[in-house]
């Protein structure tokens, strides 16, 4: 690793230019059910993904998906996103430049509907799936990461809205040194 760091930015929504075109919904709708999501950018530069979740017609997932990019996350150990949530638990999902789009890696997180709070996702605890199915314990190659995403599915019918402000990829420096002893517990690994 160059320099001394220990995160990246990947999305900082109170920027200008943290365009909201960037991120496309991938509902169940794509197999006939009819759920909803909008990924957009309130004006105070909190990003939100929101929506309705439902199960008719076979659905029960929405989600949404940044545009293809090289994040060229090699040198971290996972991925931290500040956010807000309403009760339910959301996953972060990436995708690879090797795997496409129909293979990806999730990690869920149940943010606090209260307060706004960091939650570290290390690259160790996500799950390659294919529709929704976990395909065993194979490790995601983070230099290939190419989309971030977030999806609500496992029941949680109704509406729903995950609030995040920025996301960010951090080294095992920041992850062991600089998040207070007592916020290390099984939330965040």
């Amino acid at each position: 690793m160059s320099g001394d760091f220990s995160h990246k930015v990947l999305f900082d929504f109170t920027a200008e230019d943290s365009g909201e075109t960037q991120w496309h919904s991938i509902d169940d709708r794509v197999m006939g059910g009819c759920s909803q999501s909008d990924f957009s950018i309130h004006e105070s530069g909190i990003a939100l993904f929101q929506g309705t979740v439902t199960d008719k017609n076979g659905g029960g997932f929405a989600s949404v998906r940044s545009e293809e990019q090289d994040f060229s996350l090699d040198d971290f150990a996972g991925v931290a996103l500040h956010a807000r949530g309403d009760g339910h638990r959301y996953q972060l999902s990436l995708t690879t430049a090797e795997t496409g789009p129909s293979l990806y890696y999730t990690a869920g997180f149940t943010p606090s509907p209260i307060q706004w709070e960091s939650i570290y996702l290390p690259f160790r605890r996500f799950q390659p799936k294919i529709r929704g199915r976990v395909l065993g314990n194979s490790f995601i190659n983070s230099a290939g990461v190419v989309t971030l995403g977030f999806m609500i599915s496992g029941g949680q019918m109704g509406p729903f809205c995950l609030q995040v402000d920025h996301i960010w990829a951090f080294t095992e420096k920041e992850l062991h040194e600089d998040i207070p002893h007592d916020r290390l517990d099984e939330h965040y690994f």
